[in-house]
């Protein structure tokens, strides 16, 4: 389940697979998947850019997108938003 804010900025459930991530943005994903290690979900590959679980309101920079963790408890992360920096 997700949901589009405007242009830059989508809510998106933790247990969302990288692949539908990618259609939603419109992206091939292969920085992600270059950098990415198991994981199969965007909750998944947040964990392992950060090397931990993040809390609510905990972010992690990745490219150009921003990370921001939505809904979280002590074992999952259940919701993020992604937003899309401008480029410089």
């Amino acid at each position: 389940n997700h949901k589009k804010i405007d242009d830059h900025n989508y809510i998106i459930d933790g247990k969302t697979s990288l692949i539908d991530v990618y259609k939603l943005l419109e992206i091939d994903g292969e920085i992600f998947e270059n950098a990415k290690g198991e994981s199969d979900t965007i909750a998944g590959f947040c964990i392992e850019q950060a090397g931990k679980i993040l809390l609510k309101n905990e972010k992690i920079n990745f490219d150009t997108y921003t990370i921001t963790v939505e809904a979280a408890d002590k074992r999952r992360i259940k919701k993020v938003k992604i937003t899309i920096n401008e480029t410089a």
